[in-house]
């Protein structure tokens, strides 16, 4: 049973297809708290027409909040804790350090099932997870989010 859930979010329609499975886990009183959790990749240094790094960090982060937000109250009416973590660094390594310091019990991530060679050549987040992770993953194919709907 796990009681304590991160469920990273990128923003995309396919990274939430994890969400319906996650709230069966929820309805059968398998977890206690769901962690919405957003990786903000910015570069150090960088101008793009007119904005600064730092109002580009600080747009990203306002838009990963109202992001998280959005999902958050989707899960109010849920029986579980749903919190918000937004980090900035690399995203696999950003997971693991942070299911390493808060005793997470499980990840929960939507895999596209790329080939073995489209997996090599792109660096794929969930191999990255499946390779790296000292917790167990939840690895959902988008496909099999149709057939809960």
């Amino acid at each position: 049973m796990c009681r304590k859930i991160l469920v990273p979010l990128d923003g995309s329609e396919l990274a939430e297809c994890v969400l319906p499975h996650v709230i069966k886990m929820v309805e059968n009183d398998h977890i206690d708290e769901v962690i919405l959790f957003y990786v903000i990749e910015t570069p150090s240094k960088c101008e793009v027409q007119g904005f600064s790094s730092s109002a580009l960090r600080d747009a990203f982060f306002r838009s990963a909040h109202e992001y998280l937000n959005g999902i958050q109250a989707s899960l109010s009416g849920e029986r579980v804790v749903v919190t918000k973590e937004i980090q900035e660094g690399n995203i696999v390594h950003s997971i693991i350090e942070y299911t390493k310091k808060n005793a997470v019990d499980l990840i929960a991530i939507t895999t596209q099932g790329f080939s073995r060679m489209r997996r090599m050549a792109l660096g794929h987040v969930a191999l990255k997870l499946l390779q790296d992770s000292h917790v167990p993953l939840l690895m959902i194919k988008p496909q099999a989010n149709r057939k809960l709907n």
